[in-house]
């Protein structure tokens, strides 16, 4: 099973590590939320495809087309699209010419004042519609309370589906207040736990998948794999053994400390291992 991320492409440890990736036997996630300006342009030589854009939205998108998984994180992606300030709408073949406003990767970016303006979500809307896959819209506190949060999402996301969610789309969070508000408000949504957050003295982010939460989400959900995590304290190397020890069998994973370090971009590359967890705080400084 592969790994995709929107930062590097991670060929599948079961097999050759060579060639191209079929995404339709595949039920992949990507989480849209690591790139950076450190990274102008990523090359996925095993899926043959070019970001130009130097921002990650663009691939998880054509893996929603494909029957993979696309994941819009609240907060994170704000901060790491809008420091590039070479992005620009994306309008691509894969895309089938729809514009995209990449300004940050987060639709409710406007409900915190530190954060900036959103991504315009309608815009999305009718890929979401037409998927063969799962969208997880993963939210995080945005405003004064969970509750006025979990109102205005609730709000948002009716305007843009109607009363229902279409039946691909789960919502998720990391934060417990979050979650029940999110039950409250939405009792017929689809809503996951995944992770606790990570402490907020780099901002506010989600402690993407602690390998408890993330091997019960990927055995109850029948994820294939999904590893992409801002998790302190492990290698690579320990996080993955970690899931395999819980009985989950994924590809490569890849540790939010790799983020400051020089991938190696190539479609046979197994895994970087980093064992520098604080190093994150070089891309989400202290407010």
């Amino acid at each position: 099973m592969a790994v995709l991320l929107a930062t590097a492409v991670l060929s599948d440890v079961a097999a050759e590590n060579k060639g191209e990736i079929n995404l339709e036997k595949r039920n992949v996630l990507v989480h849209s939320g690591l790139a950076t300006k450190e990274f102008p342009k990523l090359s996925f030589p095993a899926l043959k495809f070019s970001l130009k854009s130097g921002w990650g939205l663009c691939l998880p998108i054509t893996l929603l087309k494909d029957g993979g998984i696309f994941v819009i994180d609240a907060g994170t992606v704000s901060r790491l699209a809008a420091s590039n300030d070479k992005i620009a709408n994306l309008s691509t073949e894969t895309l089938k010419g729809l514009n995209i406003n990449v300004n940050t990767g987060d639709m409710f970016d406007d409900l915190d004042m530190e954060f900036y303006p959103p991504c315009e979500l309608k815009k999305l809307v009718p890929f979401i519609k037409e998927s063969k896959g799962t969208v997880l819209l993963q939210f995080s506190n945005g405003i004064a309370s969970t509750e006025a949060t979990a109102m205005e999402i609730r709000r948002r996301l009716t305007a843009l589906f109607g009363e229902n969610l279409p039946s691909n789309v789960f919502l998720g969070s990391g934060h417990e207040n979050m979650l029940i508000d999110l039950r409250r408000e939405m009792p017929n949504a689809q809503i996951i736990r995944f992770a606790r957050p990570w402490n907020d003295k780099y901002g506010k982010f989600l402690a993407w998948g602690w390998p408890k939460h993330l091997a019960a989400a990927i055995k109850k959900h029948k994820f294939n794999a999904i590893v992409v995590s801002f998790i302190p304290g492990y290698t690579t190397e320990a996080y993955f053994k970690e899931l395999k020890s819980l009985g989950v069998e994924t590809g490569c994973c890849v540790n939010a400390s790799d983020l400051t370090s020089k991938f190696i971009l190539d479609s046979d590359l197994t895994y970087p291992i980093i064992n520098n967890p604080q190093s994150i705080g070089k891309i989400f400084k202290e407010k």
